[in-house]
């Protein structure tokens, strides 16, 4: 007999009535489970055990416990997740770990199917990364908890309110109205990253072409420590100009990018984003594709497991003060 990780959806745990047993199946099947168990360790084999559970066995079985004390619980959704461990007999089927695990991100690939998605690679050396992560380390008084939303499923907000350490400039982010908070400006660019603005000005403006002089006068930064993601979101279009830029320092990440309107993320991209990197997003990558990044604590890059590190991001908008008069009405608040 060996141990095993039973992930089940929690019975009774909906705010609303109990679910009938198909709306119960949509839902538990679309649970990510890689991105649920990747923090935990590597995954050996599963079975999906019946529409509402499902088993598990990890390579390291120090991972079961882990996985039950950090899965039991938690909220997916409508509904709440119970694990438990179970003995059993060697019955689990093999499945490839490309198959379950996180799925392989080539360094370079994947932008050209985003359109409007730009990278720049080494945007700054290692000099400037060092003096950013260096001034981000040492400016506590700057660092502050986003405000709490009151939105009823956190799980579509992408600010992660309670988790994340986050710094505005110029106006600060409101993550309730998801929207600069222009009646109380800013006066406090730091200087080391005012003087990163015109060549992101002059870099987003590129992207947007059709001489379009973009000027950014929002920034935030956000410190994801190991383990930490972006919920699934689209910046609100009214909110903020064509073109958002976002400089990466202190670790590579992985963004998934998938269309509006694909609710399981079916087709869904994947990319790297190296640190050092800035990544620009216009046209149909800023108003037509949901961006996030998966929470989970290692990537398989080059089909090698890599660890994530604490990642700072700087990223820039310019306000927008008219109607939106986007392509994409349906996606549009």
């Amino acid at each position: 007999m060996e141990e095993v990780l039973r992930i089940r959806v929690k019975h009774g745990a909906k705010a609303k009535g109990e679910p009938d047993a198909k709306k119960r199946k949509l839902d538990f099947r679309k649970v990510n489970l890689k991105d649920l168990l990747a923090p935990y360790g590597e995954v050996d084999q599963y079975k999906l055990n019946t529409p509402f559970s499902a088993f598990v066995k990890f390579v390291n079985p120090d991972s079961i416990t882990k996985a039950k004390l950090g899965l039991n619980n938690k909220k997916f959704g409508d509904f709440m997740l119970q694990v438990d461990i179970r003995k059993k007999d060697t019955f689990l089927k093999k499945e490839k770990l490309d198959k379950f695990g996180p799925k392989n991100v080539n360094r370079g690939e994947g932008f050209e199917k985003i359109k409007g998605l730009v990278l720049v690679e080494n945007f700054v050396d290692e000099k400037v990364e060092d003096s950013l992560i260096d001034y981000f380390k040492n400016s506590d008084s700057a660092w502050e908890k986003p405000q709490e939303s009151t939105k009823e499923n956190e799980s579509e907000i992408p600010s992660q309110p309670t988790r994340r350490r986050v710094q505005h400039y110029g106006f600060k982010f409101d993550y309730i109205t998801r929207r600069g908070d222009t009646d109380n400006p800013l006066d406090n660019w730091p200087p080391l990253i005012d003087s990163l603005r015109p060549r992101i000005n002059s870099e987003v403006s590129k992207a947007l072409g059709k001489g379009i002089s973009w000027i950014s006068d929002q920034g935030t930064v956000n410190e994801y420590v190991t383990g930490e993601g972006i919920a699934k979101h689209i910046d609100t279009h009214s909110a903020f100009e064509d073109g958002i830029a976002s400089l990466s320092v202190g670790s590579d990440s992985v963004f998934r990018f998938a269309p509006g309107e694909d609710e399981n993320d079916d087709r869904a991209i994947e990319v790297l984003i190296p640190r050092r990197s800035l990544f620009i997003m216009t046209g149909d990558s800023r108003y037509y594709f949901t961006h996030q990044m998966p929470q989970r604590k290692s990537d398989k890059i080059d089909s090698k497991i890599v660890y994530r590190g604490t990642r700072y991001s700087i990223t820039l908008r310019q306000i927008k003060y008219t109607a939106c008069n986007c392509n994409y009405k349906s996606l549009c608040e």
